[in-house]
C-alpha cells in the first residue's frame, strides 16, 4: 500500500534545476560563456556594524529604495490577501508596513537583503500545510538555514598575522654596538 503524496511543483523545479546546474557545470549561455556557479559560500553569520551613512549616497539611494520598498510592500500585501481569501483572514496593511519595516532597519545593522514577501514560500507553505499552517513554519525554517549557517559552512580562515613590530630605534647620538 503506498498512499498518494502530494509533492509541489516548486519542490520539483528547484531539484531539476540543481541536477541541471551541477550536471552541466554551469549553464552555456549564447556568446556569453557558461553561467559560473556561486563558487564559495562565506562562513558564519554577519557581524553586526552600524551602516555606513554619507549624505550623498543617501540622496541617491532615496528613490530607488522607495521604489524597492513601494514594490516590497505591494507584493507583501498581494500575497497576504490572496492567502486571506484562501485561508478565511483579512490581513491587516499598517501591521504588515511596521513589519517590513522594523525588520528591514534590524537587517541593515547585518547587512541583509530588504526583506519581503516571498510568493513561491508561501505557495509551498499554503500548499503542503493546508488550513493547518501556524507561525510554527517560520520557526522551523529559520532553525533549519541557521543550522546550515552555523554547522554546514567551513570555519572561516584564521586571522592574519600582525607583522612584527622593529626593534626600538636608539635615541639621536647614541652609539649601538655591533652585534
Amino acid at each position: 500500500y503506498c498512499p498518494k503524496v502530494k509533492i509541489p511543483e516548486q519542490l520539483l523545479l528547484v531539484l531539476l534545476a540543481i541536477a541541471l546546474s551541477a550536471a552541466s557545470g554551469g549553464l552555456p549561455l549564447s556568446g556569453y560563456g557558461p553561467l559560473p556557479l556561486v563558487g564559495q559560500v562565506p562562513s558564519g553569520l554577519p557581524s553586526f556594524s552600524l551602516p555606513f551613512i554619507d549624505p550623498a549616497t543617501m540622496r541617491a539611494l532615496l528613490q530607488p529604495a522607495a521604489t524597492v520598498a513601494f514594490f516590497s510592500f505591494l507584493l507583501t500585501m498581494s500575497i497576504a490577501k490572496t492567502l486571506g481569501l484562501k485561508h478565511s483572514y483579512a490581513p491587516d496593511a499598517s501591521q504588515e508596513l511596521i513589519a517590513l519595516g522594523v525588520s528591514n532597519i534590524l537587517g541593515s545593522f547585518f547587512h541583509a537583503y530588504p526583506v519581503s514577501g516571498s510568493l513561491s514560500r508561501s505557495a509551498l507553505i499554503s500548499q503542503s500545510a493546508g488550513d493547518s499552517c501556524t507561525p510554527l513554519h517560520g520557526v522551523v525554517s529559520a532553525s533549519v538555514v541557521l543550522v546550515v549557517v552555523l554547522f554546514l559552512t567551513p570555519p572561516p580562515p584564521p586571522p592574519p598575522h600582525p607583522p612584527p613590530t622593529p626593534p626600538p630605534h636608539p635615541p639621536p647620538g647614541e652609539v649601538t654596538p655591533p652585534s
